[in-house]
């Protein structure tokens, strides 16, 4: 997230399953925002959860250039996260995302764990691919 806002994103959004993770991110993000408040005219990171109104509406994206940057930390599970956004993206309350960052945990700790995590991945980045535009996007995917 440090990277994509440090990089020019004007909307950026990191969601992780764990408090600890969630408050480091608000405090490196905030750091790193601080320096360009005077550009971007906002240096606040809002922390949130899944099952809210997390994601930036089509209005605010289309104003983004002149309001300023979004910049989000959101609690929850991952693949809740995305269900969310696919969702809002197919009824047009958000227009996607230009670059999304899937980085899961690790799904398969040992042999017997390869077919769950197999399907687990492969449902993980269909629903990650969801919340890219409907012109087009970059998935950047991870797996350990």
């Amino acid at each position: 997230a440090v990277n994509a806002l440090v990089g020019g994103a004007k909307t950026v959004i990191a969601v992780d399953s764990s408090a600890d993770a969630c408050n480091a991110a608000v405090e490196d993000l905030q750091s790193n925002r601080e320096g360009r408040a005077k550009e971007t005219g906002s240096n606040s990171v809002e922390l949130m959860e899944t099952g809210t109104e997390w994601l930036p509406s089509v209005s605010a994206e289309t104003s983004n250039g002149t309001s300023g940057e979004v910049v989000r930390v959101v609690r929850g599970d991952g693949e809740t996260a995305m269900r969310e956004c696919a969702e809002a993206v197919r009824s047009g309350r958000c227009g996607g995302f230009d670059v999304v960052v899937l980085d899961p945990p690790k799904l398969a700790p040992s042999v017997q764990h390869l077919k769950a995590a197999k399907r687990k991945y492969e449902r993980l980045n269909g629903l990650a691919m969801q919340c890219l535009r409907k012109e087009g996007g970059v998935l950047l995917t991870h797996t350990c």
